[in-house]
């Protein structure tokens, strides 16, 4: 009988039908010792099959795998192969079949599973320094996905939660699941891809920004991915920058508006502190609620409940989307939604534009992690944002403006929302490829120059003299790379 051992060359681009039906690639494969060579054999093997139109080789590799029982070292590790088109090939001490996962015990046969299950990735969350894990599993004829924490498939009374997907597991077969998934992971370490994630937009390192990355995958909060989501291009750009450039012409607060949303991922490069940017007028119908969607539109779906937030929330809420967006502008309207029963505002200015929210407790007793943000916040609303009672560290950080004129009639202003609601989000990539190609250094020479030159009298408080800088830099940039109009951009005496 002739043997196929590992050194001999096996050209499996070129294997026929015939040779499929033979003993010959699968004792080629057999006789490979490491288990991961061995794995990346089969599936070549598997792929060649495909490609001539060869089937039944994964059931010819198990019955050749039987009969060879006992005759080498190699048997207590073989590759998982559940079918011919699961998603990663990994090494494991159970059986694996279309039947699932199972161990003969001395109580009989021990089950993991009744249907395939693998582990296809590791997800590292830099923010939170936590990993998840991606779960494949197949019902039926199709595979499907699914990622949970991994504290969920280490405890037996836990991982039962999988049920809710479909995933074959009782509290019978909880603890063989666990024993299971445990090994996979373990065996298949450094075969396991294990992927970056971020829960936060904005600037991941000096390179990355989130979602303009290929680097990094978004992984956050389910109540706030739609929130995520929004920020995307959509329409034609053409038609976008169009109409951003018809409302910025002759309008102050609209070049305002656009002027403070590409400062947000400025001020990280600047070392600066989150400011509000707030338009407000007592007269209907003004264009409020049109300039911070235009505002908005520059990195995603400007409608109210995408993009745009509301006041109506807690503060701990605030917090959470302040985090997300963490070096993307937040964009809020109708201040008058916060107002309470009295009429009193119940919003504070201080607490978002410190940029750190508050320090709270962890049901197990510890303390939880501290958001934080910079950004710069911009807002809309019948009246001024602004207390008596605030302090002048608040009033530092507000730069106000007043609409006391109508900017766009009823019949215009409804054209212009409805294009920047198909048509968005055309601004925020460009922009960040603008930063980077400026560059950090360059910027902060830009900004001190800017600061020397408002500040040469010494009449104006240097927290108010950083953000006019901040707004000044980024209308520049924005007029320049995004709408190539240099006359758009702000000037100092505006």
């Amino acid at each position: 009988m002739e043997v196929y051992l590992p050194d001999n060359k096996l050209d499996i681009e070129s294997l026929t039908e015939e040779d499929f039906q033979s003993a010959k690639p699968y004792a080629f494969t057999y006789d490979i010792i490491e288990p991961f060579e061995q794995s990346l054999t089969v599936r070549k093997l598997l792929d060649r099959a495909d490609k001539i139109g060869v089937k039944g080789v994964l059931e010819h590799w198990r019955n050749y795998k039987k009969s060879q029982k006992g005759q080498s070292s190699n048997e207590e590790l073989e590759t998982a192969l559940f079918d011919d088109n699961q998603p990663i090939d990994l090494v494991s001490s159970w059986n694996c079949s279309e039947e699932g996962a199972y161990k003969n015990s001395v109580h009989g046969i021990e089950w993991a599973c009744t249907h395939p299950l693998l582990i296809t990735k590791r997800f590292y969350n830099m923010d939170t320094e936590t990993e998840k894990i991606e779960l494949a599993f197949k019902l039926g004829k199709h595979w499907r996905k699914i990622t949970e924490s991994k504290s969920i498939i280490a405890s037996a009374n836990k991982i039962v939660s999988l049920a809710d997907y479909g995933i074959s597991i009782t509290s019978e077969n909880a603890k063989s699941m666990v024993a299971y998934l445990q090994e996979l992971e373990t065996l298949n370490y450094d075969h396991i891809p294990t992927v970056t994630t971020t829960s936060r937009l904005g600037w991941v390192n000096k390179t990355d920004f989130m979602p303009y990355t290929n680097n990094v995958e978004f992984d956050g909060d389910m109540a706030l991915n739609r929130l995520f989501k929004s920020v995307h291009a959509n329409g034609s750009e053409y038609l976008w920058t169009s109409t951003l450039k018809e409302m910025m012409k002759g309008n102050l607060p609209v070049r305002l508006a656009v002027a403070a949303s590409v400062a947000s991922p400025i001020l990280k490069l600047l070392n600066a502190q989150p400011f509000f940017v707030h338009f407000w007028s007592d007269m209907s119908a003004t264009g409020k609620t049109l300039i911070i969607m235009a505002a908005a539109s520059i990195w995603g779906d400007p409608s109210l409940g995408e993009y745009v937030q509301s006041f109506n929330a807690t503060t701990v809420a605030l917090e959470r989307t302040a985090e997300i967006l963490n070096n993307t502008p937040m964009v809020m309207d109708e201040l008058q939604l916060s107002k309470d029963h009295r009429g009193t505002t119940n919003f504070d200015v201080y607490k978002l534009a410190q940029g750190q929210g508050k320090g709270r407790g962890t049901k197990a007793g510890g303390v939880d992690r501290i958001p934080q943000w910079c950004n710069t916040i911009i807002t809309s609303g019948e009246g001024t944002i602004l207390n008596d009672s605030d302090g002048q560290g608040a009033f530092a950080r507000v730069l106000e403006c007043e609409i006391t004129e109508v900017l766009f009639d009823a019949s215009n202003g409804n054209r212009i929302a409805n294009i920047i609601r198909e048509n968005y989000g055309w601004g925020g990539e460009k922009i960040i490829e603008a930063l980077k190609k400026i560059g950090a250094e360059q910027l902060n020479k830009m900004f001190s120059e800017l600061v020397k030159e408002m500040n040469k009298d010494g009449i104006i408080q240097d927290k108010q003299v950083i953000l006019a800088a901040s707004l000044l830099i980024a209308s520049k940039v924005a007029s320049e790379y995004v709408f190539r109009d240099p006359s758009l951009a702000l000037t100092i005496q505006e």
